[in-house]
Order: C-alpha cells, then structure tokens, then sequence
C-alpha cells in the first residue's frame, strides 16, 4: 500500500515540472535562460536578465568528457 503523503508529493512534483516547462514556452525562454529556469537556479522574471549579461554562465556546469571515458 502506497501512502498518500508520498502519492501526494510525488503529484506535486510532477505538477511543478509540467509547469515550469509551460512557463518556458509562454516566456519564450532559450539557450543558457531555459537551462537556469529549469534546473531551478533563477526566477523566470530573471532567466533572461542574466543570460543577457553572461552572469547565468557561472551558474551552469560544463559536462566534459575524458578520452578513455564513454
């Protein structure tokens, strides 16, 4: 049996990520601003304030790859 308390958080976890990719597509946002908002790091009103001036940069991580790893 599957308690409700964890039915409930699983729902609204699901409600917050369909909304933060509805928000995405209403604002528009692109590139390094839709990455921000949706790794939770900035406010949708300052998604593209800071991709405009490169400070959003810091916030992201490079994935880099090694030579012998695949």
């Amino acid at each position: 049996m599957i308690d409700i308390m964890l039915t409930q958080k699983l729902e609204s976890l699901f409600r917050s990520e369909r909304d933060r990719l509805i928000n995405v597509e209403k604002k528009q946002l692109k590139g390094i601003a839709r990455l921000l908002y949706l790794d939770k790091k900035v406010k949708l009103s300052k998604a593209n304030e800071l991709a405009r001036s490169h400070k959003g940069l810091g916030l992201t991580k490079v994935k880099v790859e090694k030579e012998g790893e695949k």
